[in-house]
């Protein structure tokens, strides 16, 4: 019984999406919008403007909601940064 349990666990977790990348991307543009200067936001932006963006198995996992919530952290992410390039 206890094992039945835990396959259908691991089966559903299986199954959800890894959101990991579209968190992450959110979590920097807000950091890199909030920082002070332009030494602070380089570094909250780094990793996503150093990471590998979605993978083709994002892409194929990830629902249209979610890939639009990754591509609209990265453009608030890079106007933030632009804001210190033009400033």
């Amino acid at each position: 019984m206890r094992y039945t349990f835990a396959l259908c666990l691991t089966f559903l977790a299986a199954c959800q999406p890894d959101t990991s990348r579209v968190d992450a991307a959110e979590e920097a543009a807000a950091a890199t919008c909030a920082c002070p200067d332009r030494a602070c936001a380089l570094r909250s932006a780094t990793p996503v403007t150093e990471g590998r963006g979605l993978l083709m198995e994002d892409s194929e996992n990830l629902s249209e909601d979610q890939i639009a919530r990754y591509e609209a952290a990265v453009e608030r992410l890079t106007d933030c940064l632009t804001r210190f390039d033009e400033g």
